[in-house]
């Protein structure tokens, strides 16, 4: 019979394992949504150059959650999520000036 010590480690292993797991289903989720996101901002007021760079970061990020099943595409999540803050801070810049013009 296993020991109230062994228990608990298997269950933390369990819980570490778990916690993997769910952040690349999320890594992933984002991936997809940025994707979706940087084809919709293709025909919408934003540049071609903001649109794609949105399209390939989420394309990086997905590829690097997948990286979890091939392990060089596991350093593509790093390059993924720092476009993605460069794409979101280009995305607030331009929604901040649009919001001030309809205001005029």
């Amino acid at each position: 019979m296993r020991s109230c010590k062994q228990l608990i480690w298997v269950s933390a292993e369990h819980a570490i394992e778990l916690s993997n797991v769910f952040a690349t289903l999320a890594l992933m989720f984002f991936g997809i949504a940025s994707i979706i996101t940087g084809s919709v901002m293709l025909k919408g007021v934003f540049s071609k150059g903001v649109s794609s760079l949105v399209i390939i970061a989420g394309t990086l990020t997905f590829l690097g959650a997948i990286g979890v099943l091939f392990e060089p595409l596991a350093m593509l999540v790093l390059f993924g999520l720092i476009l993605s803050g460069v794409w979101q801070i280009i995305a607030g810049i331009k929604l901040y000036k649009m919001g001030e013009l309809s205001t005029l």
